[in-house]
C-alpha cells in the first residue's frame, strides 16, 4: 500500500536530475516549486482505401516521455543530496550553471521523479534523457527570479515502487 494516500501533497514530488546512474543518489532540483512527468504514446495511422468511408484507423505506434521544473533562482545554491535508502543531506551540487553545463554540452542525464526516501508504496519514474530548454526569467521589483528546465526522455520511462 502507498505510503501517500488519499489526494497526494504538492511538497512529496520532487525531480532529480544527475550526471551519473547511481541509483537513489543525486541532488533534488534546489528551490523546487512544481515539477511533472508526461508520457504519451504516438500512434501509427494506417487508414487505406479498405478503411471504413470517412474514418481514420491507427495502430500501435511509439512512446515517449519529458519531465520539467521550475525552481526559485540562487547563485548560491545548494541541494538536497538524496543517499540510498532516502537519506538527505545538504550540500553543493546541481544548479542553474550546471544544468546550463548539460544543455551546452549534450550530456545525457539521469532523471528520477516522485518521492523521496522511505514511502513504502509509492511510485518513482527514473529515466535517461537531455535537457531540451533552460528559461531564466526574473520577476518585477519585489518578486523573485525564477528558472525552468525541460527535459526530453530518451528510451523507457522506468516506474518503480517503493519497497523500503
Amino acid at each position: 500500500m502507498a505510503a501517500n494516500t488519499g489526494i497526494q501533497d504538492g511538497g512529496i514530488a520532487k525531480l532529480m536530475i544527475k550526471a551519473v546512474p547511481t541509483a537513489g543518489v543525486g541532488y533534488t532540483v534546489g528551490h523546487i516549486i512544481n515539477c511533472s512527468v508526461s508520457y504519451s504514446h504516438d500512434p501509427r495511422e494506417i487508414t487505406s482505401k479498405t478503411s471504413s468511408l470517412g474514418a481514420k484507423e491507427y495502430a500501435a505506434g511509439l512512446t515517449g516521455w519529458t519531465m520539467s521544473g521550475e525552481a526559485f533562482f540562487a547563485e548560491d545554491l545548494t541541494n538536497n543530496t538524496v543517499g540510498a535508502g532516502g537519506t538527505v543531506t545538504t550540500g553543493s551540487g546541481n544548479n542553474y550553471s550546471t544544468y546550463f553545463g548539460y544543455l551546452k554540452n549534450r550530456t545525457v542525464i539521469y532523471l528520477h521523479y516522485g518521492s523521496f526516501g522511505t514511502n513504502a508504496g509509492d511510485n518513482v519514474y527514473t529515466g535517461s534523457g537531455y535537457i531540451t530548454a533552460l528559461n531564466r526569467t526574473s520577476g518585477n521589483q519585489g518578486e523573485n527570479e525564477t528558472f525552468t528546465v525541460e527535459l526530453q526522455g530518451t528510451g523507457a520511462l522506468s516506474e518503480t515502487t517503493i519497497s523500503t
